[in-house]
């Protein structure tokens, strides 16, 4: 991963996220591991002095917000590899009895929006197409919290507010396991079972691990865990 902070500039058409790895890849001299199929296909991006690790997480952004796929860049024992978020998931639970303490904050301070504006120049009328969409329940309980941005040539502007209203109008949550059972098969992208009462949101279900720190003392084994999903936004 060290590699991807190099810069370049990179203009390309019509090609997936999982194309635009495979680019920078060839033209870095990068080994592959698995990479997975990403369904989105970009109309045409121009990335000038641009980190390859900006460009490859943009075109997977993309995915995200156009698709609604998520998916997981990792280096595997030295070679970049791409899972669908799906394919992560480890056969373990994480509760009260597994997990010593954990901390949560929620807070609406940090990436939350209820309203998505977006806007785009029409060459041909000489005006501007606005696109708006809000979720008025949540306006009401915290006020307008507008995001804010601009839509590129062949962006559906209909569905890419839609798509970031619902990935933003929620709290920011952020949960972190201290002390858990330890397991070799957890680390950062894997996504076991959470089975929590956070107080203001009961979490069931899998979870993805931002970060995971193994302890182990002769024949004990914990590990730290920060994670995000299933309601919890990092």
């Amino acid at each position: 991963m060290r590699y991807l902070k190099n810069k370049d500039t990179y203009i390309y058409t019509n090609k997936t996220a999982a194309d635009v790895i495979r680019m920078v890849a060839a033209d870095f001299e990068l080994s592959l591991g698995e990479i997975a199929n990403t369904s989105y296909v970009i109309p045409a991006r121009d990335e000038n002095n641009t980190s390859l690790f900006d460009i490859i997480y943009a075109a997977l952004d993309k995915e995200l917000v156009h698709a609604g796929n998520m998916f997981i860049l990792f280096d595997d024992f030295g070679k970049l590899t791409l899972r669908d978020i799906a394919d992560m998931k480890v056969d373990l639970v994480i509760d009260e009895e597994t997990g010593e303490n954990f901390d949560y904050t929620s807070s609406i301070n940090d990436r939350t929006y209820n309203r998505i504006k977006l806007v785009r120049e029409n060459n041909e009328t000489g005006m501007r197409d606005i696109y708006v969409v809000q979720h008025g329940r949540n306006i009401d309980r915290w006020g307008i919290l507008q995001y804010y941005g601009t839509l590129q040539e062949g962006e559906n502007g209909e569905a890419k507010a839609a798509a970031l209203l619902d990935l933003f109008n929620a709290k920011t949550r952020k949960l972190k396991i201290k002390n858990a059972f330890g397991d070799t098969s957890v680390r950062a992208g894997k996504m076991p079972v959470i089975d929590l009462n956070l107080g203001d949101i009961i979490v069931r279900n899998n979870m993805l691990v931002e970060k995971c720190c193994h302890k182990i003392y002769e024949s004990e084994h914990w590990m730290d865990l920060t994670l995000r999903g299933g309601d919890i936004h990092g």
